[in-house]
C-alpha cells in the first residue's frame, strides 16, 4: 500500500481539501503504520504545546554577541584565505593550460613576447589615434564638455568599483541578522 501521499498529508492537515482528508481517515482506519505515525505525531505536537519555556541564563545575550563577532571575524578570514588560495591556484591553472597550448601550437617563449610586443605597440597607435582623433574631430565646447563628462563618469565607475571591493574585503558582506 502506497503510503506517501498519507504520510505529507498527515503534516499538512490544516491544508488539506475535504476529500483528501476523508481519504486520509479513511486510510488511517486501515493503515497500522500511519496510524501509529500520527499517534505520534499527535504525541509530539502535544509535548511540544505544553513545554514550558526555559529562560536563557544571565548575560547570554552579551556572550553571545562576543561570539557573534568572534564568528565572523573567523569567517571573514576563512573567507580572504580562500579568495586568495584560489585566485592563486586560478593563476596556476591558467598558467599551466597556457603552456600547455604553446607546447602543442609549437610556440616559443620567444614567439609570445613578439606577439605581446606587438598587441602592446597596436594598443599604443590605437592610443595615438584616439588623441589625434580627439584633437581634430571634437571642436568646440559641447564635444569637449560630453567628454570630460564621459571621463568623469568612467572614473567614478572605477572608484566606487574599487571601494566596493576594499569594503567587502575588509568587512564582509553585510547580513541581516534576523533572516539567517
Amino acid at each position: 500500500m502506497g503510503h506517501q501521499p498519507f504520510e505529507h498529508w498527515l503534516l499538512e492537515e490544516n491544508s488539506l481539501t475535504v476529500s483528501q482528508k476523508q481519504e486520509l481517515a479513511a486510510h488511517l482506519a486501515a493503515c497500522p503504520e500511519c496510524q501509529a505515525l500520527h499517534l505520534s505525531l499527535a504525541a509530539a505536537t502535544g509535548l511540544v504545546a505544553t513545554a514550558p519555556l526555559v529562560s536563557p541564563s544571565p548575560g547570554f545575550t552579551d556572550r553571545w554577541k562576543v561570539t557573534l563577532t568572534q564568528r565572523r571575524a573567523v569567517q571573514h578570514k576563512r573567507q580572504t584565505r580562500l579568495f586568495f588560495l584560489s585566485t592563486i591556484l586560478g593563476a596556476f591553472v591558467a598558467l599551466a593550460a597556457l603552456i600547455g597550448v604553446m607546447s602543442l601550437a609549437n610556440i616559443s617563449l620567444s614567439d609570445l613576447f613578439v606577439s605581446g610586443a606587438k598587441l602592446l605597440a597596436g594598443l599604443l597607435n590605437l592610443a595615438g589615434d584616439a588623441r589625434f582623433f580627439i584633437g581634430t574631430s571634437l571642436t568646440g565646447p559641447l564635444p569637449v564638455v560630453i567628454w570630460i563628462l564621459v571621463s568623469v563618469g568612467f572614473c567614478l565607475l572605477i572608484f566606487f568599483w574599487g571601494y566596493l571591493l576594499w569594503r567587502i574585503s575588509l568587512q564582509g558582506v553585510p547580513r541581516d541578522e534576523k533572516s539567517h
